[in-house]
């Protein structure tokens, strides 16, 4: 990624000179829907620098959560410091990617982007807090691809911390890092997790809008490089009744506070657990996970050590 270049911010001209020693032929710009599910529209090298300058549109009447038919003319807005060239490709053509921000058609920002925001309630919390950082601990399953689709605990039945050299998710696993790495992002660590083909990549702690973006890179990386192997990607919560549910865990980072701070914000995570809850467990699916005996939080209550609790 380009998010500091000699210690400065990119700029677009970094941007236009990375993708041509790059070899880029294509370039997608990125954007999540109000679910999380990223979306892309994709251009041609050439039009790079007309897309950077919002030449790009796209019609938001169609996507989840956004505006309304008869508003349907949106404007993508790249951000430069998110720049990366994908390190996978099923076509032959150089591909990279740049995330970004909606806005209206008249320029002004749309209040459903996602991103916005986030960026937005950060903005808003820096008279109380100096700066947000999280780490993620980003839990999925990989199986082995059926002829009728995913086949649930085809091959690997290992476990927390297991290695073994006849697993292909480990392999996968391992990919899928060098691929994120290969793009910028930073991971403190990697395993195998509790359920049959259940893995776990670790990010390393950063500004929470660019672990955001983190973790949005790495759900796309773990998608395409584990079908390029083979293998189907899913981070739904629940794929099958009788094994481990894939979680979120979010380790947050509080700069410019002192203890009575961060105990009120821990009892603000309390305070607002439902709210949470409905808008971080948006499926029926999500429901199946949180139940007791799996690792999951189904009490909204603190703790040192129950995987059971809200937080800990």
């Amino acid at each position: 990624m380009l998010s500091a270049v000699n210690g400065r911010t990119a700029t677009k001209r970094d941007v236009l000179r990375a993708a041509k020693e790059g070899g880029v032929a294509y370039v997608r710009l990125s954007f999540v829907d109000i679910l999380g599910i990223e979306k892309s529209v994709s251009v041609p090298v050439a039009e790079l620098e007309a897309a950077i300058g919002g030449a790009v549109t796209f019609d938001g009447g169609s996507i989840d959560g956004f505006v309304r038919d008869a508003e349907v003319d949106m404007v993508l807005r790249p951000d430069l410091a998110t720049f990366a060239i994908l390190p996978w490709t099923r076509t032959g053509a150089t591909e990279a990617r740049m995330l970004c921000d909606i806005a209206n058609a008249d320029g002004s920002d749309f209040e459903g982007c996602p991103r916005t925001t986030l960026r937005r309630v950060l903005d808003d919390a820096r008279d109380v807090v100096a700066q947000v950082a999280t780490a993620l601990e980003v839990e999925f399953y990989l199986f082995e691809r059926g002829p009728n689709g995913p086949v649930i605990q085809a091959s690997d039945t290992g476990s927390y911390f297991d290695w073994s050299p006849s697993d292909r998710g480990d392999e996968a696993r391992t990919a899928i890092v060098a691929a994120v790495q290969a793009m910028g992002l930073g991971i403190s660590s990697a395993h195998h997790e509790h359920g049959p083909e259940q893995h776990e990549i670790d990010l390393a702690e950063v500004p929470a809008l660019t672990s955001a973006d983190n973790f949005v890179t790495l759900r796309g990386a773990v998608k395409h490089v584990a079908g390029n192997l083979g293998l189907e990607a899913t981070f739904m919560p629940k794929p099958s009744e009788h094994v481990a549910g894939n979680g979120l865990h979010i380790y947050f980072g509080l700069g410019g506070v002192d203890e009575d701070q961060r105990l009120h914000a821990i009892g603000g995570l309390l305070a607002h657990a439902p709210a949470a809850t409905a808008v971080c467990n948006p499926t029926v699916n999500s429901y199946k996970r949180l139940v007791a005996a799996w690792d999951a939080p189904i009490y909204t209550v603190w703790s040192e050590h129950s995987a059971n609790a809200l937080v800990r």
